[in-house]
């Protein structure tokens, strides 16, 4: 019977473990709302409602642009957020609250990521509240790199065959 719990218990904690490493599901962008960039480096445009993964290179410079239709002053606001592995977590990459008459805007946003982040499916969203509707969307993103040069992926290795090893003993052993 304690083996049967053991067993329970490992599998228990190996799907555990498995759910923590896994990313969302990528969506693309909905309502009525353009939003698009184009890394300078990489040189390739992104589209949100076209894309929902994408592989960028750790450094770039990203020009985006965005539009909503209508016309007229009104309350606006939004957020655009990164969500990075622990132990970074989520990051507000651009935020805005704001009475405003504009309905398209353009710039350019650089980004210079830590080889840490390389390999991971990072999800980034986005939200924009307008008068009379809200545009979401969502996009995985990919830092070129990783596998065994990443600092993170090999830490990771050797936790599993440290808790592997754990595992296995705890079978073994006989009450």
């Amino acid at each position: 019977m304690r083996r049967l719990v053991r067993v329970i218990l490992a599998a228990g904690v190996t799907c555990w473990v498995l759910a923590l490493g896994a990313a969302p599901a990528g969506a693309n962008m909905t309502g009525p709302c353009e939003a698009s960039g184009t890394l300078t480096a990489a040189g390739f445009t992104v589209d949100a409602k076209k894309s929902d993964k994408v592989t960028v290179p750790s450094k770039d410079d990203v020009a985006w642009k965005a539009s909503v239709p209508g016309r007229g002053r009104r309350s606006i606001s939004g957020s655009i957020d990164v969500s990075f592995p622990p132990p970074i977590g989520k990051i507000t990459v651009g935020e805005w609250s704001s009475e405003s008459k504009t309905y398209s805007n353009a710039d350019t946003y650089s980004y210079d990521l830590p080889s840490v982040v390389a390999g991971f499916d990072i999800p980034v969203t986005g939200t924009h509240h307008d008068k009379g509707f809200t545009c979401s969307g969502s996009v995985i993103v990919r830092v070129e790199g990783g596998g065994l040069k990443n600092p993170a992926a090999l830490a990771s290795l050797g936790f599993t065959v440290i808790s592997a090893a754990g595992v296995s003993i705890a079978l073994l052993v006989k009450p």
